[in-house]
């Protein structure tokens, strides 16, 4: 079973410890900028519906946090869509990510939305798939359809094949500008 990682009622000391929560902070500050693209997009998906249940057991404490600002309901057991963005996650043996993100996914009613750090995905386990294409980015996709089994699902991952050789117009790191160690860059929205 996986730990779940719910906020306290009283959460101001586990936002002082926070160390995602915190770099995000440092980052936005750092660049002047009020929110990262990426939680822009799942935070307007929360606001456009708040109707849904969500599980949050792995959404990382900006989430957790903005949806019971929002006032909107979340549970472990019964719920609409999941979110998957805590990097506690993705350091997980990759035998455990699938297992958590298949159990998610199967009681989810609608879908959910998984954002997992590449740099960690498998670095303390031994699973290999001999069988995956060469490219990171083509065995992402793979991993999503053959050994997860959804079939309905939007890719939004950076690109992973080499991202630090990879730069963007203005000559910044892709992992930089697109805070890559805030949140994952294997992105996917599932459905159901």
């Amino acid at each position: 079973m996986i730990p779940t990682k719910m906020i306290p009622t009283d959460f101001v000391d586990s936002i002082l410890t926070d160390y995602q929560f915190q770099w995000k902070k440092t980052q936005l500050r750092y660049l002047n900028c009020k929110e990262i693209a990426a939680d822009h997009k799942i935070k307007s998906y929360i606001l456009a519906n708040k109707n849904f249940v969500y599980n949050i057991e792995y959404a990382g404490t900006d989430i957790q946090l903005f949806i019971q600002k929002h006032n909107i309901k979340s549970s472990l057991d019964n719920y609409d869509f999941y979110i998957i963005i805590d990097f506690e996650f993705s350091k997980l043996p990759l035998e455990k990510i699938e297992c958590g993100i298949r159990r998610l996914h199967g009681h989810a009613s609608i879908g959910g939305y998984i954002a997992i750090q590449s740099f960690f995905i498998n670095y303390n386990s031994n699973k290999i798939y001999a069988e995956f294409p060469n490219s990171y980015d083509s065995s992402i996709t793979y991993w999503i359809e053959t050994v997860l089994k959804i079939q309905n699902y939007s890719n939004e991952s950076l690109p992973l094949d080499n991202p630090l050789l990879r730069k963007t117009k203005d000559g910044e790191l892709i992992s930089g500008s697109d805070f890559m160690y805030v949140h994952g860059n294997i992105r996917f929205w599932t459905w159901k």
